[in-house]
């Protein structure tokens, strides 16, 4: 990539894109090494994040089964907002399109990031005192329904960026890693610890290029 010359460079990835990169380098270091950290980090993050979606639409899943039963989706009692409605409505039109059964299951996998983040929005504050909190009160941890939407919040915003190939490493990146690891470790201690072993996220090499990173 180094080889490969500027003008070719900002035809096919755009002026702009890396007007970003050559910005945050400054004189410090080559622009392109960062743009190629930035890709070693975003694989990193992504691998993360989409795992831990499954892990947490799944332990909502059996939480709410739990206290409501199978058909949680349907249930009156859950003060979901309207725009919730709205996209568990959707995904059955979908799943009966498809033809597929609409169960916990189904339903389940089928609502985005977005959901699950908002199920932990102020609005469902009944509901995270009902059910809800049992998911992250393990290990002797306590964290607030507040911490646990400020947490989900990041990581979905990081998620979007990553997933249209935007600059992330401006970010506190190490700092939201942990963060990571330890929301994860809230649900269960020994996933966190697998997450981490995986994932490597301290085999990036920030220190090369750290002292040419600006504040955003």
């Amino acid at each position: 990539m180094q080889n490969i010359k500027k003008p070719v460079l900002e035809k096919y990835f755009s002026k702009s894109r890396l007007e970003k990169y050559q910005q945050i380098a400054g004189g410090g270091v080559d622009f392109i090494e960062l743009y190629k950290l930035n890709i070693k980090c975003s694989e990193k993050f992504f691998t993360a994040l989409i795992q831990f979606e499954v892990l947490l639409r799944n332990s909502v899943n059996h939480q709410l089964i739990e206290n409501f039963g199978k058909n949680w989706f349907d249930d009156e009692a859950i003060n979901f907002s309207d725009k919730q409605r709205d996209m568990i409505h959707e995904v059955k039109l979908k799943l009966l399109g498809d033809k597929k059964e609409i169960n916990s299951c189904n339903v389940t996998s089928n609502l985005n990031f977005g959901f699950w983040t908002n199920i932990f929005s102020p609005h469902c504050d009944k509901l995270w005192k009902k059910s809800l909190h049992k998911i992250f009160y393990n290990e002797g941890s306590h964290p607030s329904r507040a911490k646990i939407r400020e947490r989900l919040e990041i990581l979905r915003k990081l998620r979007n960026r990553i997933s249209h190939c935007e600059c992330i490493i401006y970010f506190p990146l190490e700092k939201y890693y942990c963060q990571f690891i330890e929301i994860v470790s809230w649900i269960n201690s020994d996933i966190a610890k697998w997450f981490d072993e995986e994932i490597n996220f301290s085999s990036l090499n920030f220190e090369k290029t750290k002292h040419a990173l600006r504040p955003k």
